[in-house]
């Protein structure tokens, strides 16, 4: 497994683009609304 520096981490926080949870529907939508992203777990947050 190869590390990724954190100049080369730092550079690509910069230039990756967010994705906003627009425009889903149906079950994706269900599913972006109620888990947690990754670096949380993904675990299901049950409203």
């Amino acid at each position: 497994m190869t590390q990724v520096s954190d100049k080369k981490l730092a550079k690509r926080r910069k230039t990756m683009p967010i994705k906003k949870k627009e425009g889903i529907t149906g079950y994706l939508k269900r599913y972006a609304d109620m888990v947690s992203s990754a670096d949380k777990g993904a675990i299901i947050n049950r409203k």
